[in-house]
């Protein structure tokens, strides 16, 4: 995601303790939540934006990490959408953009099947936010 960032004149930003916990859970899964919801970030914040993702273990003990971005958002009724398979923003904005409108569904998906859960907060203009928390019985150590 750095060369893409870069490529979109973004700064991409890690917000991240020293030392994060080992988690049970399959990596690859994990890894495809993240590419997926960091890609959306990238293509729908307009150069100059800030792509920032943050983690740990939160104050009820369980694993989360949040994507924010300063991207063109969008507002709360259309956030169910964004997690519907194939479906995509009707917004001029967001229409420039290709895509499958399979990424949210599929990382919504995947954290589920982890026991987790996927939420997302935007406003149009202002960015998007979105948080996946895996629950505390699968941290491992800390």
């Amino acid at each position: 995601m750095i060369e893409r960032a870069e490529n979109a004149g973004l700064k991409l930003k890690l917000s991240l303790p020293s030392k994060l916990p080992m988690i049970h859970a399959d990596q690859r899964k994990m890894k495809q939540v993240l590419i997926n919801i960091l890609a959306n970030a990238v293509k729908f914040t307009p150069s100059g934006g800030i792509v920032e993702l943050a983690g740990g273990v939160n104050d009820d003990g369980d694993f989360e990490f949040i994507i924010m971005d300063t991207g063109i958002g969008m507002s709360e009724e259309d956030i169910p959408k964004a997690f519907e398979p194939f479906a995509q923003i009707d917004s001029t904005l967001s229409r420039q953009f290709d895509g499958t409108g399979l990424g949210l569904p599929l990382a919504l998906g995947l954290v589920r099947l982890h026991g987790g859960d996927l939420s997302m907060t935007s406003a149009p203009g202002k960015g998007t936010t979105v948080k996946c928390v895996l629950p505390g019985s699968r941290i491992l150590s800390s």
